[in-house]
């Protein structure tokens, strides 16, 4: 049995020692996440209709991209547009900080809940900036749209 797995391993020429190696982990995580509906983020992922590119299906294709697209230890892969598929049009490799800034924003960024109301807290350039509280949820939204748009416009707060 363990001459089998050590095989199975070796057949994709991802093997260091018996293990498998952070590129190809990288491909098999991205394959869990887009395909297998028991992974406890596939709802981010293949629920969300984002897919691999069949050119991609071939974990050799994959390492080829990779290593030709600027791969390097410690770097992870980035979907440029996050409603896009797993395809070399739409990733990149970047830092753990650059990933963390290319995220969707959940319906609740920014609106946090304290004492039977919410209020909204937004930070730019290390900077917070927070607003009145309420006790309606939509009208927390409002403000939050209000305040991140006068952000984004450079308006004086």
């Amino acid at each position: 049995m363990e001459l089998y797995k050590k095989a199975r391993y070796l057949k994709h020429s991802q093997c260091i020692n018996g293990k498998r190696t952070k590129l190809y982990q990288l491909w098999l995580n991205m394959h869990q996440r887009t395909t297998n509906s028991k992974s406890p983020v596939f709802k981010h992922y293949g629920g969300r209709g984002i897919s691999i590119c069949s050119e991609w299906n071939d974990s050799q294709s994959f390492l080829r991209w990779a290593l030709e697209s600027g791969y390097k230890e410690g770097l992870e892969i980035d979907r440029i547009n996050n409603d896009g598929n797993y395809e070399p049009s739409n990733c990149r490799w970047v830092t753990r900080q650059q990933n963390t800034l290319n995220k969707r924003k959940r319906e609740d960024y920014g609106i946090n809940y304290d004492h039977g109301s919410y209020y909204v807290q937004i930070t730019r350039n290390n900077k917070i900036y927070r607003v009145k509280s309420t006790k309606d949820i939509n009208e927390a939204r409002r403000l939050r749209n209000e305040l991140v748009n006068k952000l984004d416009n450079g308006t004086d707060i």
